[in-house]
């Protein structure tokens, strides 16, 4: 059980890590600066396997002279497609936030990760699992 407990932990950690650079990238894009853009598509899509819907939206901006289209609303995992189908409807002006060094990666939203908080849980508890296995090898096997 040793190697499984090593194996949890290293696991636990990745999960940490992914989570802390996920949530570096939300945190700087609150700085970034924003520009006009538009809506140019807006739709529910349903997805074949669990009946489950997705949501779609493709707008435009500029960034001095040059032009962007991106589809990216939040770093965020969104799960209610009918509050974004209303916030972002096709033809809406809207306020895009865009990384100054690199103009092509834009955001309608910026915020808080709170879907990171639970991948850190679960993280922790590998780790925590993990220790106490190889702590506690004699009770595993």
């Amino acid at each position: 059980m040793s190697r499984l407990g090593i194996l949890f932990s290293i696991v636990g950690i990745a999960l940490i890590v992914w989570a802390i650079m996920e949530r570096g990238s939300v945190w700087s894009s609150r700085k970034w600066p924003t520009t006009s853009g538009k809506i140019i598509f807006s739709d529910i899509q349903e997805t074949d396997l669990l009946e489950e819907h997705t949501y779609a939206v493709e707008y435009v901006y500029a960034v001095g002279a040059k032009n962007y289209s991106n589809d990216t609303v939040s770093l965020q995992k969104r799960t209610d497609p009918s509050y974004l189908r209303q916030r972002y409807p096709k033809g809406s002006s809207v306020t895009v936030h865009y990384d100054p060094n690199d103009p092509h990666r834009a955001l309608l939203e910026t915020g808080f990760p709170w879907d990171n908080v639970t991948i850190n849980g679960i993280g922790v508890v590998m780790i925590l699992l993990g220790v106490s296995m190889l702590m506690n090898k004699d009770e595993w096997d």
